[in-house]
């Protein structure tokens, strides 16, 4: 994999828009320099190359303290992209910060793009665009969140950050490796290249699951009790619900014989002493009822009597009458109607002489007499208008004529009652008849047929007391019934909480099982790192000889051979004589920091560029020209290197003239503090 470009926009000293392109490596021209003096923004360009690479993971490649906290939150990163932010750009339209970069991993090609946006020292969520051959990855998540996450994961399966740090570092990174014991830097290093400081995140984990077990093994053992109560109340509620339901079926057995018994007294009853209620009825009581129903009877034939004498034209035809009735509403509207304009009449001419007659006020000029007589005109048209049109009725020679006003009303309000409530009265007066004429003979059959005997009136007494019994057994069971609905909503509200807190123990013991499968993978985990990291020691034991061997003074270091124990993993070196080296000097530790992390990088099995920055900066001529010679033309694929013209000399320029495949150089404005990269001159042979 190769870096091709870097675009950024006000990224520390680079204002504005910054783009940088990187020479593609032809045969061995690998190495990219980049010159600038302290200051000027070479760590601005490898940190610009991390977090567009890799985000808020990339924190931990730029700040080697975060590290030790396992993780880089979004405030790490908003704190640190606040101070990286160019100063003046908080008020730009656009996404005030932006860093690209573009990646060409074998035949693919890959662009990553992130940008930020500022407010105070708030900082926005990161918008991120990968461009995948050309295409943009665009996931199916429908959460922005979760869009995030997928294309984080795509640029982490192409370049893992716990590998990543092997590749980009500082002389920094060099300096705090050659500070520390070898034999911390080998295991911390091993450990971040395979990943398994995700096993001790596991581990601890596990041991807070642990925790949390203990306590709810304290609670399960509260809750057993608690569910051994629930049982036990249950079931003292389900025997009484059986109790009741019982009672119940008793109850309703007991009202049961009760109504047979009823209804067989009823049948060695007499007709007449027989009623709904199972009262008896005296002699005395029938016939008062039957004389005042004949009284009735009475009543209502003399009203049919009066209606028949009074509403004779109820023998004519009712649509005859009914029509009659309508001819005579519509001659009686129309004689209103003509009365009306007769006395109107008076009244329009005095209207008319106030207005136009003599003496009537006049505008000024006055009217002419045409004029006056115009209008006079008009107001006697209108006012015939305002009773127009005529009621429709009957024309006025169709009028019926030898009878009076008042005697035209009577005769319409005597059709009218023929035709409307009279002839209704008669009918529900004879019906009325027929009713009265039933009930009679009902009540005769009743007085001709009624007991006397001592017998019948015992039965009757009897058929009381057992109506009485079955009004108490209703009651009772009404009482039961509302009891037993009670008690099966206390019983249901039980059985729930029983349910939840069995299913809480059921979780409980899951807990348990899955801690014990946990527990298992993590022995056999813990096997396969142990192996794994004892064949990788193989491997990092040559890489960092054989990189120390070129990179060491020949007959001046002591360096000779390393040996790296695979239990303990302790580096140990060892001189020409086969004798440990103790002190190393401080060029020596460096060469030892900058071989373990060649070798780190190698033995990941992935081919990333090496970008380093600052590489010489406290070696001594000999160390730099041997890293100058050996290191950096053999080092990667793609070299970028960022040095002072200090470090990277006019004559090591000449030394890797056939290795570099471009020159470029941080020209830097004092006044503006900003930097601008261009192309260097070529270099003289």
């Amino acid at each position: 994999m190769i870096i091709r470009r870097l675009q950024m926009r006000n990224w520390g000293p680079y204002a504005g828009d910054h783009e940088v392109t990187f020479e593609k490596p032809r045969g061995k021209r690998v190495i990219q320099l980049i010159r600038g003096e302290n200051g000027h923004g070479k760590t601005h360009l490898l940190r610009a190359m991390v977090i567009a690479v890799q985000g808020r993971d990339g924190m931990r490649i730029v700040e080697p303290e975060s590290r030790a906290g396992g993780t880089s939150t979004k405030a790490h990163l908003d704190a640190f992209l606040h101070d990286a932010l160019t100063i003046g750009a908080e008020d730009e339209a656009e996404p005030q910060m932006r860093l690209a970069i573009e990646l060409e991993d074998g035949d693919d090609t890959i662009r990553l793009e992130r940008s930020w946006w500022f407010d105070g020292r708030a900082v926005g969520d990161e918008e991120l665009v990968v461009v995948l051959n050309g295409s943009p990855y665009d996931p199916a998540a429908s959460d922005a969140r979760d869009r995030y996450e997928e294309k984080q994961a795509l640029v982490r399966a192409r370049i893992p950050e716990n590998v990543m740090q092997f590749f980009f570092f500082d002389g920094e990174e060099i300096k705090t490796i050659a500070e520390n014991d070898p034999t911390d830097e080998v295991t911390v290093g091993l450990d971040a290249l395979l990943g398994l400081t995700l096993l001790e995140e596991l581990r601890t984990d596990v041991e807070n699951a642990r925790s949390r077990l203990a306590k709810e093994e304290v609670a399960g053992k509260r809750a057993a009790a608690e569910i051994q109560l629930l049982e036990s109340e249950i079931s003292e509620l389900e025997a009484s619900q059986v109790e009741l339901t019982d009672k119940i079926s008793e109850q309703k057995v007991a009202a049961v014989e009760i109504e047979t018994e009823i209804e067989e007294l009823q049948q060695r009853l007499p007709t007449g002493a027989r009623t709904l209620e199972g009262k008896d009825e005296h002699r005395t009581d029938i016939a008062t009822r039957i004389q005042a129903r004949e009284a009735d009877r009475e009543n209502v034939r003399r009203r049919i009597g009066d209606i028949v004498a009074n509403d004779l034209a109820i023998l004519y035809p009712k649509a005859l009458l009914a029509k009659t009735v309508k001819r005579l509403q519509g001659e009686q509207a129309c004689r209103d109607w003509e009365r009306q304009r007769e006395l109107m009449v008076p009244e329009r001419a005095k209207l008319s002489d106030r207005m136009y007659g003599k003496g009537a006020p006049q505008p000024d000029p006055p009217l002419t007499k045409s004029q006056l007589a115009f209008y006079r005109d008009r107001l006697i048209e209108e006012w015939k208008n305002i009773l127009q049109p005529p009621p429709k009725g009957i024309p006025k020679d169709q009028w019926l004529t030898g009878f009076s006003g008042e005697e035209l009303e009577a005769a319409q309000l005597r059709l009218q009652t023929a035709t409307g409530d009279g002839a209704g009265d008669l009918d529900a007066a004879i019906r009325e008849d027929a009713a009265i004429g039933d009930q009679l003979r009902a009540l005769t059959d009743r007085l001709e047929n009624y007991a006397t005997d001592q017998d019948t009136r015992v039965v009757v007494e009897k058929i009381k007391q057992a109506s009485d019994r079955l009004g108490q057994e209703k009651r009772a069971i009404q009482e039961l019934e509302a009891q037993l609905q009670e008690l099966g909503g206390v019983l249901g509200e039980k059985r729930r909480e029983h349910g939840t807190k069995v299913a809480q123990s059921t979780d409980s013991e899951e807990t348990r099982e899955r801690l014990a499968v946990a527990h298992n993978i993590i022995d056999v985990v813990a096997q396969f790192r142990d192996q794994l990291k004892r064949r990788r020691v193989e491997d990092l034991q040559s890489d960092i000889q054989e990189m120390m061997a070129a990179l060491a003074h020949k007959g001046a270091d002591q360096f000779h051979s390393v040996v790296i124990d695979p239990n303990t993993f302790q580096l140990s070196i060892f001189d020409v004589e086969g004798q440990q080296v103790r002190r190393l000097s401080a060029g020596e530790r460096e060469i030892l920091a900058l071989s373990m992390l060649w070798a780190l990088g190698k033995i990941s099995r992935r081919a990333l560029p090496i970008v380093i920055d600052t590489p010489l900066g406290r070696l001594d001529r000999r160390h730099r020209t041997n890293i100058v010679e050996s290191f950096l033309p053999h080092a990667a694929e793609q070299v970028i290197v960022l040095a002072t013209d200090e470090e990277i000399t006019l004559e090591r320029r000449r030394l890797l003239k056939s290795w570099i495949s471009g020159d470029m150089e941080l020209v830097f404005d004092s006044d503006s503090r900003t930097t601008q990269v261009r192309q260097a001159e070529a270099v003289a042979k």
